[in-house]
């Protein structure tokens, strides 16, 4: 995929901006390169093995001297409060919504996975696609948005669980 990828952008005639963590994507696709530091963009001249050179240089540079209140060492953190001592019917419930979450995240994955297949096909950007893809995207953002819910109250239950 990531082949594909590189050939298709390679192929496109007008610019683009790629920031990817894709060390391999980037010096296939990548002409030019720009370092964003110390509040400015500049050009860099030089490959990505330079641009990781100059990264370790500067982390090996002194920095400016740090605040006061940040160079203090934190509060140590506050003692959790006792937990609750739950029943066992408790337990039992949430033990089956915690499976009915993890059961319907599975199911949004396969729907996610469905959607983004479709928004995958070129066959979708034709002459009449844009509402389709409109529809998809919506679909894709609404399926997201319950799943990372979902996943927030699955934590909250796992927790929960521990305690």
């Amino acid at each position: 995929m990531r082949e594909a990828l590189a050939e298709a952008l390679a192929d496109f005639p007008g610019a683009i901006v790629l920031v990817s963590h894709d060390r391999h994507l980037i010096g296939l696709v990548c002409e030019t390169f720009w370092r964003v530091a110390d509040g400015k963009v500049e050009e860099f001249n030089g490959d990505l093995d330079e641009y990781a050179a100059w990264l370790r240089s500067r982390n090996n540079e002194p920095r400016a001297a740090k605040p006061a209140a940040a160079a203090a060492k934190p509060a140590p953190a506050p003692a959790k409060p006792p937990k609750p001592v739950r029943s066992k019917h408790e337990q039992d419930l949430a033990a089956r919504r915690l499976r009915q979450v993890e059961s319907r995240v599975a199911e949004l994955e396969a729907e996610l996975g469905q959607v983004e297949s479709q928004l995958a096909d070129p066959a979708v950007y034709g002459n009449d696609g844009g509402i389709e893809v409109a529809q998809l995207a919506q679909r894709q953002e609404k399926l997201a948005r319950e799943k990372e819910t979902l996943e927030a109250e699955w934590l909250s239950l796992l927790e929960a669980s521990d305690a």
